[in-house]
């Protein structure tokens, strides 16, 4: 192989990554520059045919569930979360992934889906917090 092809392959390489380079930048700065730039008219407009979500009555107990999306009770639920536990040994406020409330009256939260959790709750993810 002479060297000069090398050389010519090498500076070849070298271009092509440059100007590759340039132009992605520039894409990314036009595209930053131009992203505040949308008018109202030109906003895509909310599906007519969809709904606004119904407003859910606010309860005083502060366990309540009905405020959560039917996905967030099924995710509850594939978990299997029970508001009582049948192992008295393993309580969601002896879990690992249980949050506590503040307040005493008020249920905790836990890391793994959303809405209250009950301190002698349950489910199948339960973890010891002594591990």
């Amino acid at each position: 192989m002479k060297k000069v092809d090398m050389y010519d392959r090498r500076r070849f390489l070298k271009q092509g990554f440059g100007y590759i380079s340039i132009l992605a930048i520039g894409g990314v700065v036009w595209g930053a520059c131009n992203s505040g730039n949308v008018s109202k008219e030109q906003k895509p407009a909310a599906n007519a045919a969809e709904e606004p979500p119904e407003k859910v009555p606010v309860s005083s107990d502060p366990c309540d569930i009905t405020a959560l999306t039917e996905q967030d009770i099924k995710n509850r639920k594939a978990l299997g979360y029970v508001e009582d536990t049948p192992i008295p040994e393993k309580t969601c406020d002896s879990c690992k992934l249980f949050i506590p409330a503040n307040d005493i009256k008020q249920c905790g939260t836990c890391a793994l889906f959303k809405g209250p959790v009950q301190p002698g709750g349950y489910c199948t993810y339960w973890a010891d917090k002594t591990i």
